[in-house]
């Protein structure tokens, strides 16, 4: 697959192998980093640009020819489970995203879509009206009390706890779709049981499907971040009963990824394709070496060749027993 255009890799990135999602195409329509939050734990770093202000950070029309571009490439034997809109920022921050969500429901309907949020902007009414045509919604409720609030999304002045989870509650009343909440558990943080039980209070205010209890897995933005001890996580699960609750554990702790997805490469075949896709990857998020393989659908040994191409741009990370592989500039 070539992607002559710049400004379609700014925005589109993958098919890669999600946890949660199985093969995932991203869209990405903020720049690095603009966000409603400076999370401790974010995999893309510290935010440069803490703001609530929605803008249109590329033009529509560019958008929509990105789109029609990447899809009109993509290998007919390549199967994506959904189209997600994620990346290195707050996607509800681009002001037209509901249009774009719209033209891909009108033009491209054969595919699901997800949006992974941090939900500050559901107390917006033309935020939740943007997202109702989305499959599948997951924003993360990762405290119901001001202080951890803070401690772990050091968030943007205008934004408080009781802000949040109100607009969390409208939203999640108002949308006909899919609703997963993500609560990401650190040690020490929001994993008391007082503070996961005022996570219960407000959660039995909002309507959604499943929770699923998140944890570092790959280089976060704050060194100290730690995942509580398993024992400790199933005594949480426990405590949110009768939701159902999925604990998603980090890979090392996990059996070998597995998709509902019949093919996953749309690059295998032609190197500057290969570069081109690496590094939209990493630029978003930081990979292992079986993360690389499984979406370019590679051997260990041919992503290895790969990565010494562009060994310059990479920033290596170690944690625990898995090595990361980022780009300096992020």
């Amino acid at each position: 697959m070539s992607l002559n255009s710049t400004r379609t890799i700014d925005i589109l990135f993958g098919p890669i192998q999600s946890r949660r999602l199985g093969n995932s195409l991203g869209i990405d329509l903020i720049p690095h980093k603009h966000c409603t939050l400076n999370c401790v734990f974010c995999e893309c770093g510290n935010t440069t640009a803490l703001t609530v202000e929605r803008e249109e950070f590329h033009p529509y029309q560019e958008v929509i020819r990105a789109i029609d571009h990447y899809l009109s490439k993509l290998p007919s034997t390549t199967a994506i489970d959904y189209i997600t809109f994620s990346g290195a920022g707050e996607p509800t921050l681009y002001k037209s995203l509901g249009k774009v969500l719209q033209y891909l429901k009108q033009t491209y309907a054969q595919y699901k879509i997800c949006v992974l949020t941090n939900g500050t902007l559901f107390s917006r009414s033309d935020v939740r009206s943007d997202l109702h045509l989305a499959d599948l919604v997951i924003p993360t409720f990762s405290a119901a009390g001001e202080a951890a609030f803070q401690t772990i999304n050091r968030a943007h002045p205008s934004i408080n706890v009781q802000m949040f989870t109100q607009g969390m509650i409208n939203f999640t009343q108002e949308f006909q779709g899919k609703v997963w909440i993500e609560i990401f558990v650190i040690e020490g943080v929001n994993d008391s049981f007082e503070e996961f039980s005022q996570i219960k209070k407000s959660l039995q205010k909002m309507r959604f499907e499943k929770i699923q209890m998140n944890l570092l897995d790959r280089p976060g933005s704050e060194a100290w971040v730690k995942v509580p001890p398993l024992e400790k996580l199933q005594e949480l699960k426990q405590l949110l009963s009768p939701f159902a609750v999925e604990i998603i554990l980090p890979r090392a702790k996990q059996l070998p990824l597995s998709s509902t997805s019949t093919s996953t490469s749309t690059t295998a075949n032609n190197n500057s394709s290969n570069t081109d896709t690496i590094l939209a990857i990493l630029k978003r998020r930081p990979s292992t070496l079986e993360d690389l393989c499984k979406s370019l659908q590679s051997t260990p040994k041919v992503m290895e060749r790969e990565l010494s191409k562009i060994e310059s741009l990479l920033e290596i990370t170690q944690v625990g027993a898995q090595t990361f592989y980022s780009l300096r500039s992020r």
